[in-house]
This record gives structure tokens, C-alpha cells and sequence, in this order.
């Protein structure tokens, strides 16, 4: 993402990133992986932390609540950024953004 930015000279006016998480991808906007699939799996802070750098070329999270459900994991152990948003669903959200311009980039 940072790479993306700097072609566009971080410009918000010029360029607009959003990352679609959903399935595994969810665990790393939760504050608490206790009941989730992921309990005993270990997350490198520093990856949310440049994450959260980004936010302020606009970046944003959209989370998907079909995994949520799925998945059995309460929506309140999410972090509380702004900067996050809940979704319906992650897969229908990257649909709509194609429809709009916007270019999948599949992570992971």
C-alpha cells in the first residue's frame, strides 16, 4: 500500500486505498483473539501499527460481518479506529468497489 501511495505522492486527492478483510485477514483489526479461530495464533503489533500510518493518506478497513457470523466472534472485540468500517459482507464489498473503479489486489 505504501508502494501505491508514493507513485501517487501521497496524495488523497489522487489515489484512494481500502483493504477488504475478511475470513482469517478479520484477526488482525481484533483487540482479543480469545473464542476466535485464531486464539493461539501470535500478531506482530507493529503490522497494525503501519497500518495505522496509512489512515492518514485515507486508508481504510473494511471488515466483513458474514465472517463475524460465521465465525461466531463478537463484534465488540474489534479495535475501535475510526478508521474501521463493518461491511455486510467482505466479498460483495470488493464486487462494489470493482464496479466504482477500484482494482482487486488479492494479499495473502
Amino acid at each position: 500500500m505504501n508502494n501505491h501511495l508514493s507513485v501517487y505522492e501521497f496524495d488523497t486527492m489522487r489515489v484512494k486505498l481500502v483493504l477488504v478483510a475478511h475470513g482469517a485477514g478479520l484477526k488482525f483489526f481484533l483487540d482479543d483473539l480469545t473464542g476466535t479461530p485464531w486464539a493461539n495464533d501470535k500478531i506482530d503489533p507493529d503490522l497494525y501499527k503501519r497500518f495505522t500510518g496509512l489512515t492518514k493518506f485515507g486508508v481504510e478497513a473494511y471488515l466483513c460481518e458474514i465472517t463475524y457470523k460465521r465465525q461466531n466472534i463478537d463484534m465488540a472485540k474489534t479495535k475501535t479506529d475510526s478508521f474501521l468500517k463493518f461491511v455486510p459482507s467482505g466479498v460483495a464489498t470488493v464486487a462494489e468497489l470493482q464496479a466504482k473503479g477500484f482494482a482487486y489486489l488479492k494479499v495473502g
